[in-house]
């Protein structure tokens, strides 16, 4: 898979911004909250992640699940933990654990039908991100994937959002995102209008955050189009 940093393109009339776990794929999370704790287990740690933090604090990057859980840890520990949790994250376990959300695909393809652009940005590395959308099948539908989690050249969603506008510059931008921090990507470029749809899957509590829509369908995005 190849992931480009940006480049230049005339502008769109409406970009849509996916963010991928918790919104695009569903079981994840269980996937994740077990082989945290087995490798906190497995390197002689108590701590363990309830079910109730993996569902707040999903979506943040691998190593960070450690900085929380074991804190007196330096960053370079965090490091080594999450690289024995991306050891166990193979195809096959993968392949067992997670699923496209439903109407996923209904949604992505009907976007770029539109002639829309959609772009990924996800909180992990290349390779893993890659993995994923193989699982689920989800790759052709976005112009840019752009995993910010890569050895090296770490980057926020912030960073990766504000160069892309720079660049890219639509007539609007449309965030779809799990994170109260992906709502406020909303605030990267203010001249540019954007709404913001805080998606949780069915029996999930959305967590404390502003956005415009609070929403348990990705159909609801599709009024989006009605807009264009």
């Amino acid at each position: 898979m190849r992931f480009l940093i940006f480049f230049l393109f005339s502008s769109t009339m409406v970009l849509f911004v996916w963010d991928f776990h918790g919104v695009l794929e569903i079981g994840n999370e269980k996937f994740i909250g077990e082989t945290v704790n087995q490798v906190l287990q497995e390197n002689g740690f108590k701590t363990r992640i309830s079910v109730e933090n993996m569902r707040l604090w999903y979506g943040i990057k691998l190593y960070e699940y450690f900085e929380r859980l074991v804190p007196d840890e330096n960053k370079n520990r965090h490091i080594s933990l999450q690289a024995l949790c991306r050891e166990k994250m193979t195809e096959d376990a993968l392949q067992s654990s997670i699923r496209a959300t439903p109407f996923a695909h209904d949604v992505l393809s009907m976007i770029a039908k539109n002639s829309s652009d959609q772009i990924l940005i996800s909180n992990t590395s290349d390779s893993i991100l890659d993995r994923y959308l193989r699982i689920v099948t989800m790759k052709p539908y976005f112009t840019h994937i752009f995993p910010t989690n890569i050895p090296g050249q770490e980057r926020t969603k912030t960073q990766v959002l504000c160069e892309y506008l720079q660049h890219n510059p639509p007539k609007k931008v449309v965030i779809i995102g799990d994170a109260p921090s992906d709502m406020e990507l909303s605030q990267v470029n203010c001249t540019i209008p954007t709404r913001t749809y805080h998606y949780v899957h069915p029996g999930w509590e959305h967590r404390e955050c502003s956005s415009d829509y609070k929403i348990n369908d990705l159909r609801e995005i599709l009024q989006e189009l009605g807009n264009i």
